[in-house]
C-alpha cells in the first residue's frame, strides 16, 4: 500500500471517528443546560455557546474530512497523481472496509465497556439529564460499531461514492 493511500484511508477513517463522537459532544452540551451553572462557571452564556461549538465542528470536520480525504492526502503525500484503484493482490490491510471493521470492532469494544459501567452506576446516580446523555451516546456508540462491522462494504461504497 502506498503511502498516499494509507494517508486516504486514515483520514476517513478518522473523519468517521468524529462523527460517532458527535453524541458525546451534545451530551456536553446538554450537560450545560441541566447542570445549576453560577456554582461551577463564571460566564454561562459564553459556556454555553463554546459547549455549542464542538458538535457543529466535529460535524465540519468529519465531512471534510471524509469527502476530501484525496485531496488531503496529495496535500500531505506531495503525489498529486491518482493512485490505482486495488486489485485482488492486494493486502487486506490495503482496503478501507477492513480499517472499518477494525475500527467497528473498535467501537464496539469501548462502547459496550462504558454502557455496562455505567447502566451498573444507574441506581447510584441521581439519572439527570446529563447521565442519561451519556447512557445515550455509549448506546449509539455500540450501534455504530456493530453497523461498521456488519455493513462495512456498504460504507466503503458510500464513502468512496461507487
Amino acid at each position: 500500500m502506498s503511502t498516499k493511500k494509507a494517508i486516504e484511508i486514515a483520514t476517513r477513517i478518522y473523519g468517521l471517528y468524529l462523527l460517532v463522537q458527535i453524541p458525546y459532544a451534545f451530551s456536553g452540551l446538554i450537560s450545560s443546560f441541566a447542570i445549576n451553572q453560577e456554582k461551577f462557571i463564571k460566564n454561562p452564556v459564553l459556556y454555553n455557546i463554546w459547549a455549542s461549538f464542538l458538535p457543529i465542528f466535529y460535524i465540519i470536520v468529519a465531512i471534510l474530512l471524509i469527502s476530501k480525504a484525496e485531496k488531503i492526502s496529495n496535500f500531505i503525500s506531495g503525489d498529486s497523481k491518482v493512485t490505482p484503484k486495488t486489485d485482488e493482490s492486494d493486502p487486506n490491510y490495503s482496503n478501507l472496509s477492513f480499517w472499518l471493521i477494525l475500527l467497528g470492532i473498535y467501537f464496539f469494544t469501548s462502547g459496550t465497556s462504558s454502557l455496562i459501567r455505567d447502566l451498573f452506576l444507574l441506581p447510584i446516580r441521581s439519572g439527570g439529564g446529563f447521565y442519561w446523555s451519556n447512557l445515550f451516546a455509549h448506546g449509539f456508540t455500540v450501534v455504530a460499531g456493530i453497523f461498521m462491522i456488519l455493513k462495512n462494504e456498504l460504507i466503503e461504497s458510500k464513502i468512496l461514492k461507487n
